[in-house]
C-alpha cells in the first residue's frame, strides 16, 4: 500500500514528539519506537482502506423475504425492527439501503436480523428517472416503483435518502426499461439503473438529526464529518483514556503498597508517581491528537 508524503511526516513528526514520552513507558528505545509506530500505522491504515472496502455503517433489520442489494428500505409500520421495500406511501419511514453484511464498516446487530440496511456512508442504489433525470449532487428519495429511488421532489414533504454522487438518464448504460408506471400525471415508461448516493447522515436507530457528538467533532474539524470518522475517532481517544486510566491507577495503587512496606522511601516513591502522572496525562494528549487527525484529514 503506498503511502503519501504528508502521512509520512505525520508519521514522523508524531515520532519525534511522543517517542520519548513511549520511552519512559516501555524499556529500551527500539520497543518504544515500535510501539509508536505501530499505533500510527494501524491508524492511518484504518483510513486509509476504510474508503476503499467499508464506507457505509449498516443496522440490522427483520425482513419477511430476501431483497436484492440497494433496495430501498422503510421500516415496517406495525413491527419496527422490521423492514419493507420503501414508496412514497411510506415514504416517512424510509430508512436506508439493502447491503452486504461482509461489506460494512460497522454493523448493529438485532436479535434474528436477517437483512442490512446502510444508514450511513457512500452506497450504491436502484434509481429512476421517472422524475426526470438525475445529475450528480441532487437529492434522491422513494419513487412509486416500490424499492427504487429518484430525484426528489423538494418542494414537497418528501424524506430525503442522499445526494447522487453519480448521474442517471435515458443515455445511461446498464438501465433495464419498465412501462406502464402509474404516477399522478399518468402511465409512464421509465429507466432503472443503479448510481453511488451518500446517505444522509442521520444518528443510528434514531430519526435524522445529528448527535451532539458528531456536531462537536464538525465543529473541531470546521467541516461536515463521515460518521465512521466520528465513530473511529471516539473510539481513539476513549482508549487511549482507559489506557492512560488503567495505568495511572495501577501506579497509585502500586506506591500506596510501596510506602507501606518502606515509608522512608517516600520521596522516590512520590517522585515517580508524578513522572507516572505524567506519562498518562501524555497518553491521553496523544490519543487525543490522533483522534483530532481522523476528523480533519
Amino acid at each position: 500500500m503506498l503511502v503519501s508524503r504528508k502521512t509520512q511526516s505525520v508519521v514522523h513528526m508524531l515520532q519525534r514528539c511522543c517517542g520519548p514520552v513511549l520511552h519512559a513507558l516501555v524499556p529500551g528505545r527500539k520497543s518504544a519506537v515500535a510501539l509508536l509506530t505501530a499505533a500510527i500505522v494501524s491508524v492511518f491504515s484504518l483510513m486509509l482502506i476504510t474508503p476503499l472496502y467499508a464506507a457505509y455503517i449498516s443496522e440490522g433489520y427483520l425482513s419477511g423475504s430476501s431483497y436484492p442489494l440497494g433496495m430501498l428500505a422503510s421500516i415496517n409500520q406495525t413491527e419496527p425492527i422490521s423492514i419493507e421495500p420503501a414508496h412514497l406511501n411510506n415514504n416517512s419511514y424510509l430508512t436506508g439501503v439493502v447491503v452486504s453484511e461482509g461489506d460494512s464498516l460497522l454493523n448493529i446487530n438485532r436479535n434474528g436480523a436477517t437483512t442490512q440496511i446502510a444508514v450511513s456512508g457512500d452506497v450504491e442504489v436502484f434509481v429512476s428517472d421517472v422524475n426526470g433525470p438525475i445529475q450528480a449532487g441532487d437529492f434522491i428519495g422513494a419513487s412509486w416503483l416500490a424499492g427504487v429511488a429518484m430525484l426528489a421532489d423538494t418542494s414537497s414533504e418528501q424524506k430525503l435518502l442522499g445526494v447522487a454522487l453519480q448521474s442517471f438518464s435515458s443515455d445511461s448504460p446498464d438501465k433495464l426499461e419498465l412501462t406502464d408506471i402509474e404516477t399522478p400525471s399518468g402511465r409512464v415508461t421509465a429507466r432503472v439503473g443503479k448510481i453511488t448516493i451518500r446517505l444522509l447522515d442521520r444518528d443510528i436507530g434514531s430519526s435524522g438529526s445529528d448527535s451532539g457528538i458528531e456536531i462537536l467533532a464538525q465543529r473541531i474539524a470546521g467541516k461536515n464529518v463521515a460518521y465512521a470518522r466520528v465513530l473511529m475517532a471516539s473510539g481513539l481517544f476513549a482508549l487511549s483514556a482507559i489506557i492512560s486510566g488503567v495505568f495511572l491507577a495501577n501506579a497509585i495503587r502500586g506506591s500506596f503498597i510501596s510506602l507501606g512496606r518502606n515509608p522512608l522511601a517516600s520521596s522516590s516513591i512520590y517522585s515517580s508517581l508524578i513522572q507516572i502522572s505524567g506519562v498518562s496525562i501524555s497518553l491521553v494528549i496523544i490519543g487525543a491528537f490522533l483522534a483530532y487527525l481522523l476528523l480533519i484529514i
